[in-house]
């Protein structure tokens, strides 16, 4: 059984993303009983049981030397750069019986543990105005050592590839891209609309809308859409239900401002801010929904999409290269300033929904992601054993 240790350093509802990420990735790994891989969590002290609670059946490891305090990264990466690796943490893993790591940390190039290294995105190309030059500068410096420190990069998509290779052509060429599979949930699973509908006291038809309140998402391009249907006459019954964390450090402000636009153009009714919502009751907001909206100007691989994919859902997505990628079956298209062209497509959703319609898609989606989510794990279980053979190779020969 090969020990693949997955290095959780950031709070369930920081990065619903990552965690949602996570736990279709285990998921599928214990599906497939014969690729022999035991995914383990290795955290800190300041990890709580809710930050695990989609990870009941995944053994969790906790030391300092994990710790997320800026002091401890900085001197794990000194290490690294002046010793090639992080003599300490490699004796932890292995006292551990650690085979490789995934996804969230580099050993060193030097390390006898090998490291698989995932890079979601790159919001510096396409968003520097929206990160502080300190936040832009800690980034690359990151790049510049995951390139060279990691055994192999782990990219989702083809369109952040090709930003890898801007900034460096050695990250570029250690990489790999598998495009993950949001799985479905369980049928049972499903929330009943009655119930819902009375919970967060929203009407049968709306548009969901689940992303965290960072300004890169673009909540507000939303907000003027459904006030140039307010103008038109046009807003009646277009409602937007909206999930997600109300809370950016980049503009402390932000809700505020969010909340002032809502209140001075009267969509009290038709934005709908739910907030952070257990996994099933989002799944069931979308399955319900006429349609579900990203909006956003920077992303890496959505879950958002991928999630609505699964489910069959019509998505309405701002126009960006990994979006185009995704290719969802039923989707538009829209500048990430064109709240005009998204507002008419809006209200023709709305005008035109069928729930039976939706019944025949949803079907339809669930039978493609059941055919896709064994070839993401097997392809993910691939790299995992070709990267740790190659180390064991590497250490034989020296």
């Amino acid at each position: 059984m090969i020990r693949v240790g997955f290095h959780y350093y950031f709070t369930k509802n920081s990065w619903l993303g990552g965690a949602v990420y996570l736990k279709n990735l285990f998921e599928g790994i214990r599906s497939q009983k014969n690729i022999n891989i035991q995914p383990v969590i290795i955290t800190d002290y300041f990890c709580t049981k809710n930050d695990l609670s989609d990870f009941k059946d995944i053994e969790v490891i906790r030391s300092n030397l994990f710790s997320r305090a800026n002091y401890n990264r900085i001197i794990n990466k000194v290490l690294i750069i002046f010793f090639g690796k992080n003599i300490f943490v490699e004796n932890f893993l292995k006292k551990n019986k650690i085979d490789i790591t995934s996804h969230f940390s580099f050993l060193g190039n030097k390390s006898d543990i090998p490291s698989i290294y995932w890079q979601p995105d790159f919001q510096e190309i396409h968003n520097p105005n929206l990160l502080r030059i300190k936040r832009i500068i800690f980034r690359r410096i990151n790049i510049f050592l995951f390139s060279r420190h990691s055994d192999k990069i782990l990219l989702s998509s083809n369109t952040v590839r090709s930003d890898l290779k801007k900034i460096s052509l050695i990250g570029y060429k250690n990489s790999k891209v598998i495009c993950p599979v949001f799985f479905d949930i369980d049928n049972r699973d499903f929330i009943n609309f009655n119930f819902i509908k009375k919970k967060f006291k929203i009407q049968k038809n709306f548009f969901f809308l689940p992303n965290h309140f960072w300004i890169h998402k673009n909540h507000m391009l939303i907000l003027d859409a459904l006030i140039s249907l307010k103008k038109r006459n046009k807003i009646k019954n277009v409602q937007v239900v909206c999930t997600g964390l109300f809370n950016d450090y980049r503009y402390p402000n932000y809700k505020e401002e969010i909340n002032r636009v809502i209140k001075k153009n009267n969509l009290e009714t038709n934005f709908i801010i739910l907030g952070i919502v257990k996994y099933s009751e989002l799944m069931s907001l979308m399955k319900h929904s006429i349609a579900v909206i990203n909006p956003s100007k920077s992303e890496g691989w959505s879950s958002t999409v991928e999630q609505a994919k699964s489910l069959g859902k019509y998505v309405l997505l701002s126009d960006l290269k990994v979006h185009r990628e995704q290719k969802p079956e039923r989707s538009f298209f829209f500048n990430t300033n064109d709240h005009l062209s998204l507002s008419n497509k809006i209200y023709e959703l709305q005008k035109n929904y069928s729930n039976k319609k939706e019944v025949f898609f949803y079907k339809k989606g669930i039978n493609k992601i059941i055919r896709k989510k064994n070839t993401f794990i097997l392809d993910y279980a691939k790299l995992v054993k070709k990267v740790l053979v190659k180390k064991i190779s590497l250490i034989k020969n020296d």
